[in-house]
């Protein structure tokens, strides 16, 4: 079943100022969603600080994203803030696209190394809460989440910190369970929860909504029946975040349906989550809603509806492709100041051509005051080295600014990732990748144009060096979503007709 997590900026931090300790009082109510109050707190802030606060209160309330008030926090001198910044863009490239979880991760990573170098335990706390959230809805690793959910656990101090600790390590504890490892774990764990949280709709309805998915390994609980209360907690609340959890619920049911066969109901469910107006806010969750129509009408055969919304999703997939090059390049270009060297090139342009028209008035001026033209000429030469000084300068920022602009060059490239490279330094083109097979010791790599490789290894050791699109499907396979041809009940079909098996259990 996909996990549908709420995402939203929980800042904190200590320090020696007034406006850290403002930071913290903010982090609180945003982590209770007290939004009211978190934002009467951030109107006492400066105005750049306040923006930035601003934008994620309105994120969690309406789903809009402001852009520019994260990347203004880019060069702050104060450390404290940098870390915030870190969290706030990891959170933003995971808003915009999933294909950025590996990047995102690295930004907690940064704002976790500020927060251990500042002895900020409240920093510290953000940054593994959405290192934790970052795997839990992308691709899982077991052995580093439980290292960061023991160390969230350690770390965690008030209720809403506690909350969110045993959150996690409970959701770790139910992923072992689910692959029949020994753990003690049973669904009352999650009612442990609830008095910390009372009277709040939105963690509440997580709270339930996770007892749910654990009635695949709980007996005692009666299916569908948290389900039902998940629903009517986040209804109970008008916040962006609430509508998408219920969105998600919505699409789980209708992908069930389809599993199951249902097509009519599965179809009549997908149509009401594309029905609904938050799918524009959110790419990620409109694409899977695209895809899921996509495959069942293929299934029924309606040809046109497929086609309809397959050059939907082609279309959505490139404006998140779009996302993806604004953020890569608003990074850089916030990193090497480009605009400023870019304004002051102009501001030099400018000024060379009004020392140019200046200097036919000059000349006018000689000839019709002939009485001080030995003052014009000095007047003159004035302006004729002002001029020179002008043109070195203009020159010396052109040549910085080409040095620059091939800095963003050679970052840029850097940032693209094509191939994999194997233990045996065999370089994988990734798009020509189809799926990896276990076999005993060996990996077995087949690509599209069906030239196979084999190389010693195990999953768990490429998995990580694989983006977003390579999910591990059954125990001993890792398949490329780019290349599916058709999902069934037990089988991937892909684009060579390969069958694929798939674990119980497994979503795309």
């Amino acid at each position: 079943m996909k996990f549908y997590i709420v995402l939203f900026w929980l800042f904190s931090g200590f320090g020696f100022c007034q406006s850290n300790i403002i930071y913290v009082s903010i982090l609180r109510e945003l982590n209770f969603y007290n939004t009211r109050e978190a934002r009467l707190l951030a109107q006492t802030l400066e105005a750049s600080e306040k923006r930035f606060f601003i934008a994620e209160i309105d994120y969690i309330e309406k789903g809009t994203l402001d852009t520019e008030a994260i990347f203004g926090m880019a060069n702050s001198n104060n450390e404290f803030l940098k870390g915030l910044y870190y969290n706030a863009l990891g959170d933003l490239e995971l808003r915009t696209s999933k294909k950025f979880s590996q990047k995102a991760h690295l930004n907690y990573l940064k704002s976790l190394e500020i927060a251990n170098i500042l002895g900020s335990p409240v920093l510290k706390s953000e940054s593994l809460r959405r290192i934790l959230m970052n795997y839990q809805i992308n691709n899982m690793n077991s052995g580093d989440y439980e290292k960061y959910s023991l160390e969230y656990l350690q770390t965690s101090q008030d209720s809403i910190d506690i909350f969110w600790a045993k959150y996690y390590h409970y959701f770790l504890k139910a992923y072992k369970k689910f692959n029949k490892e020994k753990v003690e774990f049973s669904s009352e764990n999650y009612d442990s929860l609830i008095p910390l949280v009372q009277n709040n709709p939105i963690l509440l309805g997580k709270i339930y909504q996770m007892k749910d998915v654990c009635s695949v390994i709980d007996s005692k609980i009666i299916p569908n029946r948290d389900l039902q209360i998940s629903k009517s907690y986040y209804k109970k609340s008008n916040y962006f975040l609430a509508k998408k959890a219920l969105l998600g619920l919505l699409l789980n049911e209708a992908v069930n349906d389809l599993d199951k066969n249902d097509l009519k109901s599965g179809i009549k469910k997908l149509r009401a989550c594309f029905s609904a107006n938050i799918i524009n806010k959110d790419e990620e969750l409109k694409i899977l809603i695209i895809t899921s129509l996509y495959d069942a009408y293929s299934k029924t055969n309606k040809l046109d509806s497929a086609v309809y919304f397959l050059n939907m999703k082609n279309e959505t997939e490139l404006k998140i492709k779009k996302n993806e090059n604004y953020l890569i390049t608003h990074e850089i270009d916030t990193k090497y100041n480009l605009k400023q060297k870019n304004k002051q090139i102009e501001l030099q342009q400018r000024l060379v051509e009004s020392y140019q028209k200046n200097r036919v008035l000059y000349t006018i001026a000689v000839i019709f005051a002939s009485i001080a033209i030995l003052y014009l000429i000095y007047l003159w030469k004035k302006e004729k080295i002002k001029k020179q000084k002008l043109h070195i300068e203009k020159m010396s920022l052109e040549v910085e600014h080409f040095k620059t602009s091939e800095e963003l060059k050679n970052v840029k490239k850097l940032i693209e990732k094509e191939s994999v490279i194997l233990r045996d330094k065999t370089k994988v083109n990734l798009e020509q990748l189809a799926y990896i097979k276990a076999d005993d010791h060996y990996l077995s790599i087949h690509t599209i144009e069906k030239k196979n490789h084999f190389v010693r290894g195990k999953l768990s050791d490429i998995i990580d060096e694989l983006p977003s699109n390579f999910v591990k499907c059954h125990r001993s396979y890792i398949i490329n979503k780019n290349h599916i041809k058709q999902i069934q009940s037990k089988l991937i079909i892909m684009n060579d007709n390969s069958e694929i098996p798939i674990s119980r259990g497994f979503k795309i």
